[in-house]
């Protein structure tokens, strides 16, 4: 016989929070969480120590072992990620910001003498037009030597291997350049975003996670997690995917002592509404 349908099935949905001192009082303020986590570990970081005497034979034996140390780590792992998320993989806050000053890269083919600029909802529209002082690097691949071919920005009248660059991004191609069918790779810097969103320098206090999950029966098992410090781990990758690890604090409000708490509640979860 057997009664699975009582145990925990897994972790569903979490909230996260961070701390920082706002007046001199330590405030959470919660982090954009896009989807659920793919995954959470909860490392108890228990370790033993062990008492060992001589026995009356001369070997070494253990008479008594007893919990050393307990250092628990929270790690979750993210499908995808948002700024917030970003910024607390490196213990920083994300924050909005104007006027930002970035850099433009853009693409183009060289199969006709002028490009449209693009439109005011488009990546690259902030970029102004460049004059004989630009900063922009463009190029073609050679296709003989495969390796880069440097165009001049010009201000008006590109010819040969020029290109001028025109208030967001409207080109204009030489027509000598325009007959190749190159295709044109271009960097523009100092572009003025009116607004954005960053990765600052400021670091949280202290952060916190509560975390969500079902039993077979569809009850709510919850684990509370108070008290949190980061830990490095998890890098910026291609994928989506994010990881961030913590540590666990001590928490005086915790139910096992043991810097969290873990609860199997009778409430069921509800349908969608």
């Amino acid at each position: 016989m057997a009664d699975p349908i009582l145990s925990f099935r897994t972790v569903t949905e979490m909230f996260l929070v961070r701390y920082s001192l706002v007046a001199g009082v330590l405030t959470p303020s919660p982090i954009a969480i896009p989807m659920n986590p793919a995954n959470v570990v909860l490392a108890h970081g228990m370790s033993n120590q062990d008492l060992r005497q001589t026995s009356f034979k001369g070997t070494d034996e253990v008479v008594y072992t007893y919990l050393q140390e307990s250092i628990p780590e929270l790690s979750i792992e993210f499908g995808a990620a948002s700024p917030d998320i970003e910024a607390t993989l490196v213990n920083r806050i994300a924050a909005t910001e104007t006027n930002a000053v970035g850099w433009v890269y853009f693409e183009a083919t060289a199969n006709a003498t002028s490009v449209t600029a693009r439109t005011s909802t488009e990546f690259g529209f902030e970029v102004a037009a460049q004059t004989v002082n630009s900063k922009a690097l463009v190029y073609y691949i050679d296709p003989l030597t495969k390796l880069p071919k440097p165009l001049t920005v010009v201000a008006a009248d590109p010819t040969g291997d020029q290109i001028m660059i025109g208030a967001s991004l409207a080109l204009t191609l030489s027509s000598a350049l325009a007959a190749t069918g190159a295709n044109i790779y271009g960097y523009v810097p100092a572009v003025t975003f009116p607004n954005a969103t960053r990765i600052g320098s400021t670091s949280p206090l202290l952060y916190g996670a509560y975390i969500m999950g079902i039993c077979f029966d569809e009850t709510v098992r919850q684990l509370t997690c108070n008290r949190l410090s980061w830990m490095p781990g998890g890098n910026f990758e291609k994928a989506p995917t994010r990881s961030i690890t913590f540590r666990v604090l001590p928490d005086n409000t915790d139910t096992t002592g043991l810097g969290y708490s873990i609860r199997y509640l009778r409430g069921t979860v509800p349908a969608k509404k």
